[in-house]
């Protein structure tokens, strides 16, 4: 395309999408913005897995149905930096299996992840776009019965952003579920031989 400095639309074939440039003059280079307007006669149909337009003061967690749940208490395996060898978000997704966990919430991506960090996952069967996975997580909800507590499982990615508003946004969802008890499961890679096998524990109270 070459630089103009109006708007410019250009045709393609009926079969093609059309596309709108819009050029920027900024330290004497030519910035180019490419936005896709439409396809003819080719609806789109890809399916966006939790990947949807939202307004900013939509909640970063969507609840699609509250569990009844006693005493829940909640563990959480998240994928990044505290996942060596994927010890941490694999453990949760064993329980999840394990349990048979029902899933109720998930969360938001678009407040809490870079996608250029986070890449979303895409889902291409015979060269064919299916579906587009954003970065995020689930939230699981398990009954026991009259074996002892209910668990709350949450399989996510680490956070890329705003990390104090999702804790505001995850303790009001255990506030809601009358969670009392926390506990993430973490990995981290050390100067240790690898039949070693180091366990520690952090705790916010004492008395645990």
């Amino acid at each position: 395309v070459r630089p103009s400095h109006h708007n410019q639309q250009l045709e393609l074939p009926s079969h093609s999408r059309t596309w709108e440039t819009e050029s920027l003059i900024l330290n004497r280079d030519n910035l180019y913005f490419f936005k896709a307007l439409s396809i003819r006669n080719e609806p789109l149909d890809i399916r966006f897995s939790g990947c949807q337009k939202e307004n900013m003061s939509e909640q970063g967690i969507h609840i699609e149905q509250l569990p009844e749940l006693k005493e829940p208490l909640l563990i959480a395996g998240f994928d990044g930096w505290g996942n060596a060898l994927d010890v941490s978000k694999a453990m949760v997704s064993y329980l999840i299996r394990k349990l048979k966990a029902e899933y109720f919430a998930k969360i938001n991506p678009d407040p809490f992840y870079r996608y250029d960090e986070s890449r979303p996952r895409v889902n291409i069967e015979g060269g064919n776009l299916k579906s587009i996975s954003p970065p995020g997580g689930s939230f699981y909800a398990v009954q026991t019965g009259s074996k002892g507590k209910d668990l709350v499982l949450l399989n996510a990615n680490e956070p890329n952003l705003r990390w104090f508003r999702f804790v505001d946004e995850l303790l009001s969802l255990c506030e809601k579920l009358g969670v009392r008890t926390i506990i993430t499961v973490g990995s981290m890679y050390d100067n240790v031989l690898h039949s070693d096998r180091i366990i520690s524990g952090i705790a916010s109270n004492e008395n645990l």
